[in-house]
Parts: C-alpha cells; sequence; structure tokens
C-alpha cells in the first residue's frame, strides 16, 4: 500500500467561493452543484485550449506547455472549496538543457490568473492563497500541512482575489534565468497593501489585470458595477459584509491597474 502513495512537491492554490451560503439560500442543491462544476471544468478546458497557444512561446514551449497542462495539473472540489495542484517534482528532478520551470512555472500563473478571472466573470468570485510545498495526493485522499496553511492565509482576506506565500514567489523567480519570464513575473505577482480582516497588510498578489487569455479588459469607470454583478448572480443577495467585500475588491482592483 505505501508504495501507491506518492509524495509529490509543487504549487497548491487554495481558494473558496465567496457567497456560496447565499447560493445555496437561492438555488436548489442540484443547480448549485451543476454551476459549480459545469463552470470549473469548462473554464479550465478553456483555459488549457488557450495557454497551449499561448503567444509568448515557442513551438518546443508549447509542447512542453502541453505535457505539463495534461498530465500535472489536478485539482478537488470540495463543497466551496476548489484545490489546484501543479505538480513540480518531475520537472525540478529532470536534467534539461533550457531553465527547469521557467514553461511550467509560467503556465502555472497564468492558469492560476485566468482562473481567478474567468470565475470572477461568471459570477463565482474567488478567495485564495497559493504556496509552494510537499504534498501528498491518493485516489481521493489529499494530506500536506500546506493546505492548513493556504486555507488559514486566505481566510484573512477580506476581498476577491488570490494572494501568494513569498517563499513561493521566490522559488518561482529564483527557478529561471529567463529574462522575459522574469519580467512578466513581476506584473503578475505584485507585492502591495490589501484589506484583511486586520486592516490592511502587505501581500504577494496575484494580478489578474495580467491574464493574458483574457479578452476582455477592465474599464477603470466601470469597477464597481462589474464587482457587484459578480458577487449578486446567480441570485445571490449582498447583505452588510458582502458589501464590504465588494468595496475592498473594488480598492484592490483599481490598484492592480496601476501595474
Amino acid at each position: 500500500m505505501n508504495d501507491e502513495f506518492y509524495v509529490s512537491r509543487g504549487i497548491v492554490c487554495f481558494c473558496d467561493i465567496l457567497g456560496y451560503t447565499s447560493l445555496l439560500e437561492n438555488n436548489s442543491m442540484y443547480s448549485t452543484v451543476k454551476i459549480i462544476v459545469e463552470q470549473i471544468c469548462e473554464i479550465k478546458e478553456e483555459i488549457s485550449c488557450k495557454i497551449s497557444r499561448f503567444h509568448k512561446f515557442s513551438d518546443s514551449d508549447r509542447n512542453i506547455g502541453r505535457c505539463f497542462l495534461k498530465g500535472k495539473i489536478k485539482h478537488l472540489i470540495v463543497s466551496d472549496t476548489i484545490i489546484f495542484f501543479f505538480d513540480m517534482k518531475d520537472i525540478e528532478e529532470s536534467k534539461i538543457e533550457r531553465d527547469f520551470h521557467t514553461v511550467p512555472a509560467l503556465i502555472t500563473v497564468q492558469f492560476i490568473l485566468a482562473f481567478i478571472r474567468e470565475m470572477f466573470d461568471r459570477g463565482l468570485p474567488l478567495r485564495g492563497y497559493v504556496d509552494y510545498a510537499e504534498y501528498c495526493i491518493f485516489d481521493h485522499f489529499f494530506s500536506g500541512k500546506v493546505l492548513a496553511d493556504c486555507h488559514s492565509e486566505s481566510n484573512k482576506l477580506d476581498f476577491s482575489g488570490v494572494c501568494m506565500s513569498k517563499k513561493c514567489r521566490d522559488y518561482l523567480a529564483n527557478g529561471s534565468n529567463d529574462q522575459n519570464f522574469l519580467h512578466l513575473l513581476q506584473s503578475m505577482i505584485i507585492e502591495i497593501e490589501v484589506p484583511t480582516k486586520n486592516g490592511h497588510e502587505k501581500r504577494w498578489l496575484m494580478n489578474w489585470k495580467h491574464d493574458y487569455t483574457s479578452d476582455n479588459s477592465i474599464q477603470k469607470t466601470d469597477i464597481y458595477d462589474y464587482v457587484r454583478k459578480s458577487f449578486s448572480l446567480h441570485g445571490k443577495t449582498i447583505g452588510k459584509g458582502v458589501d464590504i467585500k465588494i468595496g475592498n475588491t473594488v480598492q484592490v482592483i483599481e490598484n492592480q491597474l496601476k501595474y
């Protein structure tokens, strides 16, 4: 049995869906599950197709990218929680001429950015955290301290968005000498103050302004309506606590647009 367990190492993205209780209260259980599962699977497939054709990749990069997208990205859905696993262990241990993880790292960051943006656009705003660590997946079993860490850090945030640990950000930056990648990384993951339940604190924020798979740009003049629409789609109601998150999310998006 022990031989069947696989301890991996990579990037873990933990997200929960904001407004999930209201979603359940205003839709049947079947409709809620259908909305979430269908959207996630559809978005994942669409993003994978777009990224595999990423214009910043060479033909050889695209081949590496397709293999990574096909075999190294897994996800779990538990109620309002979505967890993505980006397996980097084999890539780190393989001996290839190019920087060991430039393409997989760029795909990982771009995938998360695109997923956040697509879910938001479809009325399923996320709050989450990304870290780099060891973890174990076996059948329907998952184990790893990283999950508890990501849940704890995510729960501190008071807006819709996804932050990243400094350890994970450094891992991405230090594994590559590709200047184009490093330049992209500086705009895709930015260190800014964000709203938390303890006030404003500095975090590494995933900046989905730089989702290169999206054809829709965010207009500065309609950010409030754009955010409110996401929080109210699918019959969700907006109470006082949600209003605060909307205001905080507007503030974060306005800051993201400066980068």
